[in-house]
């Protein structure tokens, strides 16, 4: 089912901006997690009405730095006022014929499967290949009667394979490469400038798209390769806790604080930033990628650190 923007229902838009606001405020607990994916779940019309929300969100980060050094030299206002005074906004952006919605690239929104920030999203193809989607990843999926492709529009994919009754083979598209896995559970997450492939078991061929380098590479478990425009780089050993997403845990050991700060940030609604003066402190421990609130009050208690809220959607880690 495919749902166009002017056929949003402004009934669910409010129902997804008051979600919006009650997990805005600190007080939210567990259970209004929970209650919320179950809203979102429960059609694909409650799933777009929330993510038309959250590309309103997207929108108000790219306020310059001057309005958002504004917002410092204001009183704090409580989390609820500044959710609320966020969805004010957002309704006139909805009320405008939901511009925000119908800016998100028309391969992300009509991708076959998505995740929203935030969100980890497990789905079983039709041959049994399990997919589980990380934050913020669409997949579009395309079984026929000589090949199975998935193509990772955007984000973080985990696949365990099945094999096909068919023999059909299995292909993943993504823009640098095709990766071809031989019987195997692997990862590929995929930025801007660069792909990341990392294998957990089995093997992976690599065809690079552009014609650099060998036309295949077989890369095997264990190992971890960056592929570009340019082709491949040389593999390396993946980190033992490689996995660990996929429960919804970042496992740090002896890693850079801004580095944590920037896997949170991709987890979490709204903008998280480091200081400079802070990013290179080590950091180690486990924390928990759905709630990152209560990973980043782990962090300050961890390190010499304070995280400062300077809206209900933009938070600082800084010195203390």
């Amino acid at each position: 089912m495919k749902i166009s923007a002017e056929s949003m229902d402004p009934v669910l838009a409010r129902m997804a901006s008051e979600w919006f606001a009650r997990l805005s405020d600190p007080s939210a607990t567990e259970d209004d997690h929970r209650d919320w994916l179950q809203w979102r779940n429960a059609s694909p019309a409650h799933e777009h009405a929330w993510q038309q929300v959250e590309n309103v969100v997207r929108r108000f980060h790219q306020l310059d730095r001057s309005a958002a050094k504004g917002a410092l030299s204001r009183p704090a206002i409580p989390a609820r006022r500044q959710a609320l005074r966020s969805l004010a906004a957002i309704g006139v952006m909805i009320g405008s014929g939901w511009l925000a919605y119908r800016q998100l690239p028309w391969d992300v929104w009509s991708a076959n499967y998505q995740s929203a920030t935030g969100e980890l999203r497990e789905v079983t193809l039709a041959d049994g290949t399990q997919l589980i989607l990380n934050t913020a990843t669409a997949v579009n999926v395309v079984f026929d009667t000589k090949m199975r492709r998935v193509e990772l529009v955007r984000g973080e994919l985990h696949i365990a394979t099945a094999s096909d009754p068919h023999s059909r083979p299995l292909v993943v598209r993504t823009p640098f490469a095709n990766l071809l896995p031989v019987g195997t559970r692997f990862s590929v997450r995929q930025e801007q400038e660069w792909v990341r492939l990392t294998v957990h078991e089995g093997a992976v061929d690599v065809e690079p798209l552009n014609g650099y380098g060998p036309p295949m590479r077989r890369i095997a478990a264990g190992s971890s390769v960056q592929i570009t425009r340019e082709g491949l780089a040389e593999p390396k050993a993946s980190p033992a806790n490689a996995e660990a997403w996929t429960q919804g845990m970042l496992l740090a050991d002896g890693m850079a604080l801004g580095d944590v700060v920037n896997e949170l940030n991709r987890h979490r609604v709204g903008r998280l930033v480091c200081d400079p003066a802070v990013a290179e402190l080590k950091l180690s421990g486990a924390f928990p990628l759905r709630n990152t609130d209560a990973a980043l009050s782990a962090v300050a208690r961890a390190l010499p650190v304070r995280i400062v809220t300077m809206t209900g959607l933009w938070a600082r880690v800084e010195p203390l």
